[in-house]
């Protein structure tokens, strides 16, 4: 007679065959997410890259990425689930059509917020997009000014080109900051009618933590790496203030109508895992 089929042994075997790389891949990510500690800013800047975020090819490539992705949309006018981030800031700022919609975009990188903004409401929409960014980058980003979007290394500068400004808007950009609290406390000066902050990091426990986060060249920027460039791992420092800071910090000015968890493990720094949200918030008065 023929041997009986063992199913659950074959299943499982097939499953540790499946899953084994996926495992691996995840293992290696996380050892290449979980950071070391630094005792201070000084110390987490000396261990990255020399010019960090203003390093030639990561600024050039996030510029080529954002070219790239105006054209894509300009074609397909397909949109990502993230692009949510952007379209529900500008719909909860609830500016009429009948005057520009004024948008502070602080650490916007080469304009890709303004990009998924521009192709949901179209060109007939007034814009006016100001985004705060590193001096590399800003002028590296100028060729992508268009009369509606312009780029900053102040901000300051930003407000007084806008004028009014309608919402403060900020992704992932807040930890990069040598004292986020600081470049908080001048946001939250702005006194906008609206302030949304997503993909920040932030700490649950006291104290602040200072590290090096480690990418891939291509993860930077929309879209897939142009294809005469190649990959590489860059180095940046971190910031992680507590969470009580921020929400402190912002309930100076505004009211928290809501608090974003978006991902509760999104690398960690001696172990410890740092996740990723944000806030959306009203001027009070």
């Amino acid at each position: 007679m023929p041997r009986p089929f063992n199913g659950t042994g074959v299943i499982i075997k097939a499953l540790i065959k499946e899953l084994l790389p996926p495992l691996l891949a995840s293992a290696l990510r996380r050892r290449m997410l979980d950071a070391t500690a630094f005792p201070n800013y000084e110390q987490a800047r000396a261990a990255s890259e020399s010019d960090a975020y203003e390093a030639t090819d990561l600024v050039q490539v996030i510029v080529a990425k954002n070219a790239a992705y105006r054209q894509s949309l300009a074609r397909s006018c397909v949109l990502e689930l993230s692009a949510l981030r952007t379209l529900a800031a500008i719909g909860i700022a609830g500016v009429p059509a009948s005057r520009p919609l004024s948008v502070l975009d602080f650490g916007g990188g080469g304009g890709t917020h303004y990009t998924i903004a521009r192709s949901a409401l179209g060109s007939t929409r007034a814009l006016n997009w100001a985004v705060v960014e590193t001096p590399a980058m800003v002028r590296a980003a100028a060729p992508m000014c268009d009369g509606s979007l312009a780029f900053f290394d102040d901000v300051d500068a930003a407000r007084a080109h806008l004028g009014t400004v309608d919402l403060v808007f900020t992704s992932g950009a807040l930890h990069c900051c040598p004292d986020p609290l600081a470049f908080l406390e001048r946001l939250v000066g702005l006194a906008a009618p609206h302030l949304v902050i997503t993909r920040t990091a932030f700490r649950d426990g006291p104290g602040t933590l200072f590290s090096v986060q480690k990418s891939r060249l291509s993860s930077n920027g929309p879209g897939p790496l142009p294809p005469d460039v190649a990959d590489r791992t860059v180095s940046y420092p971190n910031v992680v203030v507590p969470r009580e800071a921020i929400e402190g910090l912002l309930r100076t000015r505004y009211t928290i109508r809501a608090r974003l968890d978006e991902e509760a493990d999104a690398f960690r720094i001696a172990g410890e895992p740092i996740g990723l949200g944000g806030y959306l918030c009203a001027l009070d008065g």
